[in-house]
């Protein structure tokens, strides 16, 4: 309704229903046995995803049944307590209306909404897991890179022990050392986020190309893990005796 009466109050007007409108709809089978009409609107409903969660809402018509019958029909029952024990209840109710009205796929709707999200739930889990598994060899990663660098600055830190560094000194080095890394991959990993975007969108819904918050919460992570990487290192060289270290040399 917003279309086409976006400053005023749609109920009472007329809108008309054309063929040529119907074929527009690219989720369902054409309907070219349906006559032109004027249509009075009585009521507004809120948006339905009619083809799939991932498609955009399409603009949607209910009709009475008695001013245009359809060769099928779905029949929802709400009910307190397990829907599937109604089948009989409900097969019978039709019955008695038109013995001959036969009523077949009879699901409860968590069923069908958890069929039409399976394969983006699947992806979702297999993104999930593929990301934790990046998460664990970034944090290897990062780790084995500092306790390297400290293996190899051993005689380093412990000429800057010696002449009166102070532990937290130290620390900082090799924490800031980490961190240094740690943007550079930050940065080069958000460029790839932002090109690969659009394709990764694809797979899910409700997700945009370059969502802030998701590119935030994911760099935020990342820096959390790498310091604590870095961490272990560097209460490592904070230990490092200078006369040994000097001694090794």
């Amino acid at each position: 309704m917003s279309i086409h009466w976006p400053n005023e109050n749609p109920i009472g007007q007329r809108l008309a229903i054309t063929v040529e409108a119907l074929r527009l709809r690219p989720d369902g089978p054409p309907m070219l046995d349906v006559p032109s009409a004027m249509r009075e609107i009585v009521g507004i409903v809120s948006d339905v995803k009619h083809a799939s969660v991932q498609g955009d809402s399409l603009p949607e018509v209910y009709i009475p049944f008695a001013q245009r019958p359809v060769r099928a029909m779905s029949l929802v029952v709400r009910t307190a307590g397990d829907p599937l024990a109604l089948a009989a209840d409900a097969r019978r109710a039709v019955a008695s209306i038109d013995p001959e009205q036969p009523v077949s796929n009879v699901s409860a709707v968590s069923d069908l909404v958890a069929a039409s999200i399976a394969q983006p739930r699947f992806n979702v889990t297999l993104l999930s897991a593929f990301a934790g598994i990046a998460l664990v060899l970034a944090l290897a990663g990062v780790y084995g890179v500092m306790s390297y660098s400290v293996a190899l600055r051993t005689r380093e830190i412990g000429v800057r022990v010696a002449l009166g560094g102070q532990a937290r000194d130290i620390a900082s080095l090799v924490i800031r050392h980490g961190m240094r890394l740690t943007a550079i991959g930050l940065a080069i990993g958000l460029i790839g986020a932002l090109a690969l975007g659009r394709v990764m969108s694809g797979l899910l819904f409700g997700v945009t190309p370059a969502d802030p918050i998701a590119l935030a919460s994911a760099a935020a992570l990342v820096t959390a893990v790498a310091f604590g990487a870095c961490y272990v290192p560097a209460r490592r060289a904070m230990r490092i005796d200078p006369i040994v270290a000097l001694r090794n040399e």
